[in-house]
């Protein structure tokens, strides 16, 4: 089939979604992601620079006790070196050396006016001579009665120390307090302890301190200090700027997360602290973060994923219930439409027909037999169209009982007409193995779509009128042409004027009306009942053959208001007969299967015998052969209800194929009426005749009364009476009579056949 014609769900927009979703799904998670990481690098920019801010505080501190314990030794010194100024005259080792210990001095040296030491507190260096260039020889040679040195090394032993100086008459003295002394009360304020203290107990892998040259003057690893960084220019802008600057930097294979923090000290001078902090924990806390983020996220894509699936189910689910059949799963009429209309706007060369399929009777079927069991045929049916024409042919589930076949490129209408016998051979295959070959009859209507038709529609309507002319002439197939939309608006005329009167049969009307055809007795030759037979006449289109309008009963689900009519009409005979001395004439009366089937029937013919007052053995109901094909067993139930009530009943058409002398015998009937057909074969010269014989002598073996029906010719009535046939009827005694003549002719009782 080509195309789908919007009869499916195209699965590319829901890709392309699902694509979008996927795609805002990733950028969203790579976005969590990112932002969770930089969060947390945010958090180690504020601990570094809390660190910095620690550090510069202690900086700061450390400075400032510097000062002043520089000051206090300075002030020792001062103190000291003025009261040696005291002793000036004893200055001797001995007294030097208790001067020493009163005064709480690690050294004192007495020079000459030369430079040179000539007595100290330990005998020492005695004899050493300050040289131009050294401390001593500077404040020898200085204006300065008094001056306090910074700390420095001792240039002979390299102690460090601090020394101060005071002029005497006839030399000097510089008396020293070793910085060892003042290095416990200075080591917490030391850079390098400081920096230990920042690193220890946090997650920090190194604390360096640099100076304006990014040389390292402190760090919490010693062995780094004095190494000058090669600094990124984008580092060194952003320190000059004063501002944080921050990288990841690989250190012995393990990233590290490093920030770049100014770092004022003492004075204009600032130093830049950089703080190298491990990213294991945060990369553990960011990961989990992002884990949780990622799960939230693929819990929300899930359940967009499973939104979108059952969007998607419900859209097919819909198409389908729209498109396709529910029974069969075929393409339905609906999608037939849109395939219909798409090849019709193609205006394509293509020679296209559309063969409509109808499997009547299957209402009864399900009646008879169940639904479960009519849907069973249905499917069935339908496998076996797919199966015999799927590969070539487009099929369709039209609706309930139709089936369409949409051809495409086929040649010639013979080749349409083959196919249509094909499609009948197929289903005789799933109706033949159940006995449902006479219940349920195929007829396939063709429509040969040409360049005139615009609407799918109107195919249909052409379709179906095929379709009930091929019902109507008993053939299997029928293709359409144009005069048949001429019988169809006859069709309705017939049905309308049908319905209008039905609904409430006026007593002098003209457009219905009953004919009596006489019934004789072949033995007495006189006329035993008549058969009421239904006559139309319409206004508009005159005298209606009643196969024609009884047919369109059936079709327009008229015959059963029609057959009340003709039951009540032919009492009220019946009573008329009786009123006129005539109790002893019958009126047999033609009964469909769906009147049969109607429930109440046998009580409905009871209220109409005792309405008129009429003899229920009067009353004879006749059904067709065909009848038995709906239900054996549900037929003659209804049948024996209907004898109960002393009505007779006549098997009508007798010999038409179904009933056999087996069954016959079981069946709840009274009379056999023989088939036309039958009659007519007695007079040529064959073997017909002595199955006619046979069968008469069988139905009395039954103890079943025998009327030939159609006799028109002498001989078929003196074959029949030397064969002891009971009765006959037919064109040869009377045609059908209007109730005025039928009553005539029975007054003239007494005239032969």
């Amino acid at each position: 089939m080509k195309g789908n014609h919007g009869e499916g769900i195209g699965l590319k927009p829901y890709i392309l979604l699902i694509i979008l979703i996927l795609a805002t799904f990733s950028y969203t998670n790579i976005l969590i992601v990112r932002t969770i990481r930089s969060h947390y690098y945010q958090i180690l920019d504020k601990q570094s620079a809390q660190y910095a801010e620690s550090y510069a505080h202690s900086m700061s501190k450390a400075a400032q006790a510097a000062e002043v314990i520089n000051e206090l030794l300075e002030d020792k010194l001062l103190s000291a070196t003025k009261t040696i100024a005291l002793y000036e005259r004893e200055i001797a080792e001995a007294a030097l050396a208790e001067l020493a210990d009163s005064l709480d001095l690690d050294d004192i040296y007495y020079y000459n006016e030369t430079g040179e030491i000539v007595n100290s507190n330990k005998g020492h260096y005695l004899g050493w001579q300050a040289y131009p260039g050294h401390p001593v020889h500077d404040f020898l040679t200085s204006d300065a009665a008094l001056l306090v040195e910074d700390i420095r090394a001792d240039t002979e032993s390299g102690e460090l120390n601090k020394y101060a100086y005071i002029k005497l008459n006839g030399g000097f003295v510089q008396i020293g307090i070793k910085a060892a002394r003042v290095d416990p009360l200075l080591q917490a304020f030391h850079p390098e302890q400081l920096l230990l203290e920042i690193a220890a107990g946090k997650p920090v892998e190194a604390v360096c301190y640099l100076d304006s040259d990014f040389v390292i003057r402190a760090s919490s690893n010693p062995e780094l200090i004095g190494t000058r960084i090669n600094a990124e220019e984008k580092v060194s802008r952003a320190l000059l700027a004063e501002q944080i600057y921050s990288s990841i930097y690989n250190l012995e294979g393990r990233d590290v997360y490093q920030v770049y923090i100014p770092v004022p000290t003492t004075g204009a001078e600032t130093g830049t602290l950089v703080i190298a902090q491990s990213l294991e924990e945060t990369e553990r806390l960011a990961t989990g973060a992002a884990r949780l983020g990622t799960t939230a996220l693929i819990i929300v894509f899930a359940a967009l994923l499973y939104t979108l699936y059952l969007t998607y189910r419900k859209k097919k689910d819909l198409l389908n219930i729209a498109y396709f059949h529910s029974l069969t799963k075929l393409p339905n009429r609906r999608y037939l439409e849109n395939v219909l209309k798409a090849d019709l706007a193609e205006q394509s060369s293509e020679k296209k027909a559309l063969l409509l399929i109808h499997c009547r009777n299957l209402g009864t079927i399900n009646h008879v037999h169940g639904f479960h069991y009519g849907d069973k045929i249905i499917r069935e049916i339908a496998k076996k169209l797919q199966d015999r024409f799927k590969a070539s042919h487009a099929l369709f589930h039209f609706s309930a009982n139709r089936f369409a076949l949409y051809v495409r490129d086929y040649q010639t209408r013979e080749e349409l007409a083959e196919l249509a016998a094909e499609i009948i051979t197929a289903l005789d295959g799933v109706l033949y193995p159940r006995g449902l070959e006479q219940q349920i009859t195929t007829r396939v209507g063709i429509v040969v779509i040409q360049g005139s038709y615009a609407d799918p529609g109107e195919i249909f309507t052409h379709a179906s009128l095929a379709l009930v002319y091929a019902q109507g002439e008993g053939s299997t197939y029928n293709f359409f042409s144009p005069d048949m939309q001429t019988k169809l608006l006859r069709e309705n005329l017939i049905a309308r004027e049908l319905a209008v009167f039905l609904a409430a049969p006026p007593a002098d009307s003209k457009l219905l009306h009953l004919e009596y055809q006489p019934i004789v007795d072949l033995k007495t030759e006189r006329i035993t009942a008549f058969e009421a037979l239904a006559r139309m006449h319409s206004p508009q289109l005159g005298s209606v053959f009643p196969l024609e309008f009884i047919g369109i009963a059936e079709r327009q689900q008229l015959i059963v208001p029609l057959g009340a009519w003709v039951l009540e009409t032919a009492a009220r005979f019946l009573k008329k007969l009786h009123s006129q001395g005539h109790g002893d004439i019958e009126v047999s009366v033609n009964v469909s299967a769906l009147e049969l089937f109607q429930r109440g029937f046998p009580e409905r013919v009871q209220n109409i015998v005792e309405k008129h007052n009429i003899s229920p053995k009067m009353l004879q109901l006749e059904i067709t052969e065909s009848v038995m094909f709906h239900n054996f067993e549900d037929i003659n139930q209804i049948l024996g209800r209907l004898r109960d009530l002393g009505i007779k009943i006549a098997l009508d058409d007798f010999g038409t194929g179904y009933s056999s002398f087996s069954r016959l015998g079981e069946l709840n009937v009274d009379v056999i009426k023989i088939d036309k057909h039958f009659v007519d074969k007695i007079t040529a010269k064959d073997s017909h005749k002595q199955v006619f014989a046979e069968l008469i002598a069988m139905s009395h073996k039954l103890d079943l009364e025998v009327v030939a029906e159609g006799v028109e010719k002498q001989e078929q009535r003196e074959y029949l009476k030397a064969h002891r046939c009971d009765l006959m009827q037919g064109y040869l005694f009377s045609r059908p009579l209007k109730e005025e003549a039928a009553l005539n002719m029975l007054e003239e009782s007494g005239v032969s056949a």
